[in-house]
């Protein structure tokens, strides 16, 4: 079976110019991704939408998006508790348009260094209200120390501030992708303002649900992940408006040819695959399993067991080959991570809100947090001594 698919937009995922990779040496564009701090800590990576290029003898046009690593001193020069804290240096977050002297590490890759970097503007008011949102938050968060960290990976996918101790716990016991920004964090923000707002009739409580989770995503970042999670609220609440049923198959299915269509580049995504062989799992074999399992263990542990079973099943031969290992207590330890996660979260979004309202809550709510962090990290370096099986 075959499917032609027609792209509602310019294929970005390659990188055109006229002049070859290697001889270019200055390049404006806008900023596309929040920046990533990178494995050596020395700098954080953002996907750049090009506009020109220039070399040494000549300027070109160009279009696609390139890699770029920018220092950390200019992207953390506004990020509180950090060395290279300086206000009088624009910050570096989506929507960013930038000229940049470069350097070519990885044609392959599309990957640039910057070796210095001139800011022009924003490309909208909404990209610099954006940025400026996700810096104050920052701030907000880094009172509460290593539990202000995690929450704010799991609220920003920003993770400079997540103990090194915990990203490897969570890599080693298979619960990478709780850290990574999801479909189990967008179910948490549509659920609980489903519960929030119950009491305003079933199409205005869905319609609330999809826009806090819109809201959620734009704040996080439209990662090919977040993108997936978002299109399935969006296409639920669509068919519940109309009264159309479709299977959950279908509704994968239709999420997966609207996000190829308008978002092309995200097809090559590590986390799109993922995101989308987890699903796929759990909505093709999780029940058949949860049948037999809730025979033996009840029906709440059974259904949390085959939800892991079915993810893992499904990503674990792609995940092997990318990260060279495969970690079966993830299927345990999500279990228990889980809901200590989602109690986390959902306790750090109403301890955010009473330090906004009486300031004077701060620090003995950041203890509260900083206790269930405590729990959280000890349990991931437990399961983490579980040895991954290694592939070769």
């Amino acid at each position: 079976m075959s499917i032609s698919i027609f792209s509602l937009k310019s294929r970005d995922a390659h990188f055109f110019s006229l002049y070859p990779c290697d001889k270019i040496c200055q390049i404006k564009g806008t900023v596309k991704s929040n920046p990533v701090i990178s494995s050596s800590r020395n700098f954080y990576r953002c996907a750049l939408e090009v506009e020109d290029c220039r070399t040494v003898s000549g300027y070109s046009t160009a279009s696609g998006k390139i890699n770029i690593l920018i220092s950390k001193e200019i992207v953390e020069s506004h990020y509180p508790k950090k060395l290279y804290f300086d206000s009088g240096v624009p910050c570096i977050e989506s929507g960013a348009i930038l000229d940049c002297k470069v350097v070519l590490l990885d044609e392959k890759e599309r990957l640039f260094k910057a070796d210095s970097i001139e800011f022009l503007d924003w490309n909208n008011k909404i990209s610099f209200f954006r940025a400026i949102c996700r810096i104050n938050f920052k701030r907000l968060l880094a009172m509460w120390n290593s539990a202000g960290g995690f929450l704010l990976a799991l609220l920003s996918a920003s993770k400079e501030y997540t103990e090194d101790i915990v990203s490897e716990s969570f890599r080693l016991a298979g619960l990478s992708h709780i850290l990574a920004l999801s479909g189990m964090h967008v179910s948490i923000f549509s659920s609980t303002s489903q519960k929030l707002f119950k009491f305003s009739g079933k199409r205005i409580t869905n319609l609330l649900s999809v826009l806090s989770v819109g809201l959620f995503v734009w704040f996080a970042g439209f990662s090919p992940s977040l993108t997936r999670a978002l299109l399935g609220c969006l296409i639920s609440f669509i068919l519940d408006f109309f009264c159309i049923k479709l299977k959950n198959i279908d509704t994968l299915c239709i999420a997966f040819l609207i996000q190829i269509m308008i978002f092309p580049s995200d097809f090559s995504s590590i986390s799109f695959m993922l995101s989308y062989l987890a699903l796929l799992g759990i909505t093709l074999v999780s029940n058949p399993i949860s049948r037999i399992l809730s025979r033996f263990f009840g029906s709440y542990l059974g259904n949390s067991l085959s939800s892991s079973i079915s993810a893992i099943s499904f990503t674990g031969f792609l995940s092997a080959r990318i990260f060279g290992f495969i970690s079966p207590i993830g299927v345990i330890s999500t279990i228990i991570i889980s809901p200590l996660v989602t109690l986390f979260l959902i306790m750090g979004l109403f301890c955010i809100l009473l330090a906004l309202i009486f300031p004077f809550l701060s620090m003995p709510l950041g203890t509260i947090l900083q206790i269930l962090y405590y729990v959280i990290k000890q349990i991931s370096i437990f399961f983490a001594k579980f040895e991954p099986i290694y592939i070769n």
